[in-house]
């Protein structure tokens, strides 16, 4: 099933009749390129105010993610950490009871 987007009285900012004495072409010397503009349109601005409470304010919101993000990586660093320490503690353990297995019955009469 393919999803198709609906669209209700799209339009775009670009006027369809326009005037080609409006066009400037400039080239650019190092490419000798062509490039055209179009003065057309009204500008658009946005404005934003600084007590927004749902403008993403950078300074401060990146740092409680990366706080999170580091604090999250570093437990898990940690976990793995004595993990790798247990397994090795486990290792150390069997191959000493191997050895003293060994001496132990190496030393008893054969019946």
């Amino acid at each position: 099933m393919e999803l198709v987007p609906e669209v209700d009285n799209a339009t775009t900012q670009t006027e369809a009749d326009m005037d080609p004495d409006r066009i400037v072409v400039t080239t650019s010397e190092e490419s000798g390129s062509f490039h055209e503009a179009i003065a057309v349109g009204v500008d658009k601005s946005t404005q934003i105010c600084p007590d927004d409470p749902e403008i993403f304010e950078f300074d401060k919101d990146v740092v409680e993610i990366l706080e999170k993000i580091v604090g999250t990586i570093m437990v898990q660093s940690m976990g793995e950490v004595l993990e790798e320490e247990e397994v090795s503690s486990i290792t150390k353990q069997k191959n000493h009871h191997k050895v003293r297995m060994t001496v132990l019955l190496g030393d008893r009469p054969e019946t």
